[in-house]
């Protein structure tokens, strides 16, 4: 029987989406969530555990109606039915034992519970073992609903009645009641029950009478307003005796109270903490049995016995290990409210005074030290005012040179033969301008002082002036910059800018050089050297053609003396064609017109063909070249192929130039990190440290004998440290004491990867 019961609820099939029993549902959750938060909100007091028994019985019977609802056929139903019978009938019985838990009259109606619970159970047990209350199952349009039988009409008395007299009670107390929060308690819960009660029009339809149960509408409204009433005024009012066994318990000082034998009968969680021992074992114990051995905890608590005053005092109190704790006491007399005011014993309260006395102790050694602090700082103070005399005297000097500063400063912006102006610098707008730039843009002072930056920038040439304006550390070069006057005409100025503080606020003084006719003068000297250089190297390459047909006697045996003349001949042609050359890379790099056409090739190749080109070179100078190479395979860089042998020839060149003769050039190549460097070494005159920042310089040449004796332009370092940037790369040196000058360009790895950690061997190779 059970087993069918089980699988008639559990089984899905039995089951069907019923709209009507949703409302129902979400009503049966409701009241029984509120039972449960009231359950916690009042920490299980009788009152919260009557209530939380009214909802869960409420609960259960729309939760088994819901079901009921669902319920596809009669059997599914009427199981659901005589589960909510094991709660229906105890939900008048239940409504009335919260009542009197509420009004506080439990004791006084407790025969009348005994018989509302008995009768209660009657029915339950009439439901399960007869069919006098529910007789049969109906199935109107929104589902299965339960018929009474002959047993209704009792049911309904005892429902009815017990309602009325619940009623009753609230409305009794209602008017007898002074407090007025008690008052509205019992207005709120009298209204609710009032309008939950509607709820039993439902009782029509077990009649036969087809009016839909909404009942589940006023019970709903009682769970509103009982939650309101609640939340806002609780279910009891708190009292002293209601608060007592609280503040006792969340006391932070030890409390311990005893009879008048000076037996404990009372300890706190602070005591129990405080002597290492469990409340069961601290109740009954002597009170002298927590203190240290003395007379005076015996006499005090006689005293207070007798009703006399004890002044707090200190003693010791005693842990479980032995630990003397020091304890600052407190003992008040407990008396009874009888006309002989028989004492009953004593309160007394220890509060741990061991911080206390460490601060105190702190505080008497802080007081030593600040006494003898005071005469340190008594005489510090002495000098550090005599020392505030002296800063005060250099202050007036100060600012007597400020002021002096300021007018110097006001004369250089005033007179200074270029433009000057100073700007705001986040809105970009002028704060000052001086007469040369009134003058030199056609703008007046004041048309100046309502512009900004962008009003002078030529729109089409020039990006936008924030995105030019950089953090300012000082002095700062921004380069050239080109400027619109106000009759439209463009002007280059080269802009030099400080950061300073105009009028207490943050802002660049400016100094504004007009450049316009010397980049016109470096735009045809660029021509001319292009024109020139152009115009030269056609003869001279035809010349230098003919000298060499000539010197590798092609057109006929030449006198000996003539092959001198024509060798000489021939290398200088060699040296002009090479000038010429530098000059024109010189002429494409200035204007931006060199070409890079970069692709990805294998690195020790490159640096090979390098070597096998400069090595006829190299041999003039009874030079030769060492590779190292510490690569692993398979390196690969992204390159101009002909740019770069063109750079690194010039690091080569110049190796095999200033190396003495019969030495060697080391050429290497090592990983670092995600790049590889070319080294080129050799031993030859150290660089002067003076020459060193101008190394890399256009036309840039150490004016010495040795340097004067090997032929250059002074362009090749400069060159090959503008190809190595642009394809990417970094060029540097190192010169040693010794002699010892190593040129090195890092290249990134293409693609970029992590070099294996093991290298390879080196690879010696010597070239002639």
């Amino acid at each position: 029987m059970r087993f069918l019961m089980f699988s008639l609820i559990l089984n899905p099939e039995n089951y069907a989406f019923n709209p009507y029993a949703v409302p129902v549902l979400v009503t049966a959750m409701s009241i029984f969530l509120l039972g449960v938060v009231v359950l916690i909100l009042e920490r299980k007091a009788s009152t919260s555990l009557s209530f939380f028994l009214l909802t869960f019985m409420t609960a259960a019977w729309l939760f088994s109606f819901s079901w009921m609802y669902f319920a596809i056929n009669k059997d599914t139903a009427l199981m659901w039915v005589k589960i909510a019978y094991l709660a229906v009938p105890s939900i008048p019985s239940a409504v009335y034992l919260f009542t009197t838990e509420i009004l506080k009259k439990r004791r006084q109606r407790k025969w009348i519970l005994r018989i509302t619970w008995t009768l209660s159970l009657l029915f339950i047990i009439a439901i399960f073992n007869t069919h006098s209350l529910i007789g049969n199952l109906r199935h109107y349009s929104w589902g299965y609903y339960p018929q009474y039988h002959w047993l209704g009409i009792p049911y309904l008395t005892f429902f009815f009645g017990v309602m009325i007299l619940t009623l009753i009670e609230y409305w009794k107390e209602y008017q007898r009641t002074t407090s007025h929060i008690h008052e509205i308690r019992i207005k709120s819960f009298l209204t609710a029950f009032v309008i939950g009660y509607l709820g039993s029009l439902d009782y029509l339809a077990k009649y036969g009478i087809a009016l839909y149960p909404f009942g589940y509408i006023p019970i709903f409204i009682f769970v509103v307003i009982a939650a309101r009433t609640i939340v806002r005024y609780h279910l009891v009012d708190i009292t002293p005796s209601l608060a007592a066994n609280e503040i006792i318990a969340t006391m932070a000082d030890p409390l311990i109270v005893c009879d008048p034998e000076g037996k404990i009968r009372v300890v706190n969680r602070a005591a129990c903490l405080l002597s290492g021992r469990r409340e069961k074992v601290l109740l009954g114990e002597p009170l002298e049995s927590l203190l240290a051995p003395s007379r005076d905890i015996l006499y005090n608590l006689d005293q207070i016995l007798k009703a006399h005053k004890v002044p707090e005092q200190e003693m010791i109190f005693l842990t479980r290990e032995g630990e003397e704790i020091p304890v600052s006491v407190s003992m008040a007399r407990l008396s009874s409210k009888n006309k002989e005011d028989t004492s009953q014993g004593a309160v007394i309260i220890a509060r741990d005074i061991r911080e206390n006395k460490r601060i105190k102790r702190i505080l008497e050694n802080a007081y030593k030290g600040l006494e003898e602090r005071v005469d340190e700082r008594t005489l510090e103070l002495a000098k550090t005012n005599q020392k505030l005399k002296s800063e005060i005297v250099a202050h007036q000097k100060a600012q007597e040179a400020l002021q002096q500063s300021e007018q110097q400063y006001r004369l250089l912006f005033e007179k200074n033969p270029h433009p000057m102006w100073v700007y705001d610098e986040k809105a970009l707008r002028f704060l000052a301008v001086n007469r040369v730039a009134v003058e030199h843009y056609g703008y007046s002072e004041e048309e100046f002082l309502k512009r900004t930056l962008h009003d002078i920038y030529a729109p089409e040439k020039t990006p936008n002036p924030l995105e030019q304006v950089t953090q300012h550390h000082g002095l700062t070069s921004e380069g050239i910059r080109l400027h619109q006057k106000k009759d439209g005409t463009k002007i280059s100025v080269e802009i030099t800018s400080n950061s300073i503080l105009f009028q207490g606020s943050p802002a660049i003084l400016v100094l504004a050089n007009d450049v316009t006719e010397r980049l016109k003068m470096d735009h045809m000297k660029s021509e001319f050297i292009s024109t020139v250089s152009h115009e030269l190297k056609t003869p001279l390459t035809s010349i230098q053609g003919a000298l060499e047909i000539i010197n590798h006697k092609m057109v006929g045996e030449i006198p000996e003396q003539a092959v001198k003349m024509i060798d000489i001949a021939f290398r200088n042609c060699e040296r002009l064609v090479r000038l010429i050359n530098d000059l024109l890379d010189t002429q494409k790099i200035e204007a931006g017109r060199m070409d890079f056409n970069k692709k990805t090739m294998d690195l020790v190749t490159l640096v090979t063909q390098a070597i096998d080109i400069n090595k006829t070179f190299a041999s003039q100078f009874s030079v030769q070249f060492e590779l190292k190479n510490h690569l692993p395979p398979g390196i690969k860089v992204h390159v101009d192929s002909d740019r770069f042998t063109q750079a690194l020839t010039n690091l080569l060149s110049n190796g095999a130039k200033f190396s003495p003769s019969k030495d060697q050039v080391t050429v290497s190549l090592e990983p670092l990190d995600q790049k590889v460097r070319i080294s080129v070494t050799n031993h030859g005159p150290q660089i002067p440290a003076s020459f060193q920042n101008h190394l890399f310089e256009k036309f840039s040449q150490e004016d010495t004998s040795n340097t004067r004796q090997r032929s250059g332009t002074g362009l090749g370092l400069w060159i090959t440290k503008e190809i190595i940037e642009k394809l990417g790369g970094k060029i540097g040196f190192q010169s040693e004491k010794d002699g010892q000058t190593t040129f090195y360009i890092d290249l990134p790895i293409w693609p970029l990867k992590e070099i294996q950690a093991e290298t390879k061997s080196s690879t010696l190779r010597r070239f002639a």
